[in-house]
């Protein structure tokens, strides 16, 4: 149990929470997160940290905005108490402060084998955990007669990662031949995710596809 400071960039980035809620919950309320100074003080300006929530379904985005002095995320002024996101979700920040931001993160590790169940569209996902991990641990499975197996066909499961400025997203493609997510036909041995860093993931299977990766802790 404990928390983790992870800095944000100035403008857009993608974030999710690299801890789950103490107690086991598969679930996480953005109000355990604290928005600070890079200097670890409270960060207090209002309406400068904005928080972009995809819906389920991957049509829409819900915007929040912190104000410290409301007691955390609202809509507009108001404070909104329950906005949670699934293990694993990730959101879209727009940091208009002019500098870094620290999203302080408090929780406890989760120990488990990680997999998160993508509908097919688009889906904000990210780095679950609080260390760095590469992206080939991550794996796409789908189910057949009732079994999980890894995800066979090429082309059909992109994964979109920005880069730090938050300028621009390069696309990875699933080859289970190659051996893990490359562009065009060549493997990308060393993409790498930063705890809380995400990406945008278009499954476009037809089917839903479940992303699993390793836990930090049960090295599974």
């Amino acid at each position: 149990v404990g928390y983790q400071d992870i800095t944000v960039p100035a403008g857009y980035s993608l974030f999710t929470v690299t801890f789950k809620e103490v107690g086991g919950s598969d679930t996480y309320n953005i109000n355990n997160i604290t928005v600070c100074n890079t200097d670890g003080t409270t960060y207090t300006t209002i309406n400068k940290m904005r928080l972009n929530k995809m819906d389920d379904a991957g049509s829409y985005l819900t915007t929040y905005n912190y104000r410290y002095a409301k007691g955390g995320w609202c809509q507009n002024a108001t404070f909104v108490d329950n906005i949670v996101l699934k293990s694993g979700e990730a959101v879209c920040l727009n940091n208009t402060s002019g500098g870094s931001l620290v999203m302080r993160v408090a929780g406890q590790v989760e120990v488990n084998p990680i997999s998160y169940t993508l509908p097919t569209g688009y889906s904000l996902i990210g780095n679950m955990t609080p260390v760095t991990v590469n992206v080939n641990d991550i794996v796409p499975y789908y189910q057949v007669e009732g079994e999980w197996v890894v995800y066979p066909t090429i082309n059909k499961v992109r994964l979109n990662k920005m880069d730090t400025e938050g300028s621009y997203l390069t696309t990875y493609n699933y080859r289970q031949a190659k051996g893990g997510w490359c562009q065009n036909a060549t493997l990308q041995e060393n993409i790498t995710l930063a705890p809380g860093e995400s990406f945008c993931v278009n499954n476009t299977t037809g089917v839903p596809i479940q992303l699993r990766y390793k836990s930090p802790v049960s090295n599974n």
